[in-house]
């Protein structure tokens, strides 16, 4: 291997996974747009991940609104399954969730998509996916003839929840504990991590580079561990240190 495809493969080994750049910034984004309390409202606005919400105490319980809507206005067709972004989302969800006092009722509202037809949300069966059936909505129809999605229940201590169905009954309680759901957030760590990729797939010479250590050196006058220190110092010196406390454990 010559000089130049030494130096290529060096940089096919340290290059980060695709999406983690994004990552990153999505982690950065939860610790930085924390939900704030403001009189007896809890707000969470995270720009990075393009979601706004509330928690609106009420004499019922708690209202749960996205979008400055009393609805959640997660988008229906999001971005893929575990991506950065759908990732992001769901941790934002998740933060909100966490807000909610145990022992306290909740209320919300699955916004359908104007060309769905009768019967059919896509909100609703992604917010019960994602909780594992803590947010169940459920269609009603107005009297004026609109279809409207609502949904119902409590939450019993930080792991317990417990859904009413569409008569008004509380079903059997699920299991969500927000903070630790689906290990989102690790997924997130993982995906926003600088790594070396295998070096026997990188390359089939990659084992005969590794060992012409000293012929890099007279080449370039640094090493391969030069090379790695250098790069794992770039890394390092461009990711900030970040606290991201308790909704967000690694």
């Amino acid at each position: 291997m010559n000089f130049e495809e030494r130096l290529a493969l060096f940089k096919e080994i340290f290059k980060a996974k695709p999406g983690s750049i994004k990552a990153k910034k999505i982690l950065q984004s939860l610790q930085q747009y924390q939900p704030k309390h403001k009189l007896k409202n809890i707000v969470l606005n995270n720009p990075v991940v393009g979601i706004q919400s509330t928690l609106s105490s009420t004499k019922s319980g708690y209202e749960i609104g996205f979008s400055g809507r009393q609805g959640l206005r997660l988008k229906t067709k999001g971005a893929a399954l575990g991506s950065p972004q759908n990732l992001g989302e769901r941790a934002a969800l998740n933060q909100l969730l966490n807000e909610l006092p145990p022992k306290s009722n909740y209320n919300f509202e699955a916004i359908r998509e104007v060309d769905e037809k009768p019967g059919r949300n896509k909100r609703a069966s992604t917010y019960r996916r994602y909780t594992k059936g803590a947010m169940n909505a459920y269609g009603k129809w107005a009297p004026w003839g609109e279809e409207y999605w609502q949904g119902h229940g409590r939450r019993i201590d930080q792991e317990r929840w417990q859904a009413k169905n569409s008569k008004g009954r509380y079903t059997k309680a699920v299991k969500f504990n927000p903070v630790t759901a689906d290990n989102v957030l690790n997924k997130l760590g993982q995906l926003s991590a600088t790594t070396m990729r295998s070096i026997y797939r990188a390359n089939p010479y990659v084992q005969g580079a590794l060992t012409a250590d000293d012929i890099l050196k007279a080449y370039t006058g640094k090493s391969v561990i030069d090379y790695q220190k250098e790069q794992l110092g770039k890394t390092f010196k461009k990711q900030p240190d970040i606290n991201l406390g308790p909704i967000l454990p690694f």
